[in-house]
């Protein structure tokens, strides 16, 4: 990622403290979105980091998937960038037609996550896109689900990635950040 648009993304963020409740410390990318210029540079970012990942491994991606709700804001721009298909993951429920689920633990209880099968097409390969990588739980729930409905997931791309949580271990494919905050950096920015 380009230094100056990484200063450019992060100066663009707030911090919430104890949001949306006492212990957590929100970390809002909508701000990001009141410069467009600095949006269709996060676009190009990614979609160039897509490609360049593709001609280091050979990897070819054919399709770009969202996850449900803020990975609807990147994932389009990218896939539109890239000239790929848009497959959203949506909560479940929320998806007509035919769909594959899969359910994944949250830190008390559980949620559903699908896809619409005919979007998937078996042998497909898919970068997955969303806002914000924490605990890795929804991210980890959607490249198995892909994988259930056929595809190969080549990697994972987030605005911002949650560092301290250790979550880019336990995704199951590689995840790329165009910011990596650490706890250090959260305590900082609430102080």
């Amino acid at each position: 990622m380009d230094a100056d648009i990484r200063t450019a993304f992060e100066a663009a963020l707030t911090y919430h403290k104890d949001f949306p409740k006492e212990g957590i410390t929100f970390v809002d990318f909508f701000p990001v979105f009141r410069d467009a210029a600095l949006v269709k540079k996060i676009v190009a970012e990614h979609a160039t980091a897509i490609a360049m990942r593709g001609a280091v491994t050979g990897v070819t991606v054919t399709h770009i998937a969202g996850l449900d709700s803020r990975g609807f804001m990147l994932g389009p721009m990218i896939a539109a960038e890239m000239n790929l298909p848009f497959v959203p993951v949506r909560k479940a429920g929320k998806l007509p037609g035919k769909t594959i689920m899969a359910e994944y633990k949250l830190e008390y209880g559980s949620a559903k996550i699908e896809v619409q099968e005919d979007a998937v097409p078996k042998g497909a390969t898919f970068a997955v896109v969303d806002d914000l990588l924490a605990t890795g739980g929804t991210m980890t729930a959607a490249v198995g689900l892909l994988m259930k409905a056929g595809a190969k997931v080549d990697a994972t791309y987030v605005a911002i990635e949650l560092a301290g949580l250790g979550a880019a271990s336990k995704v199951g494919a590689p995840v790329f950040a165009v910011s990596s905050v650490t706890d250090e950096d959260l305590s900082a920015r609430v102080a």
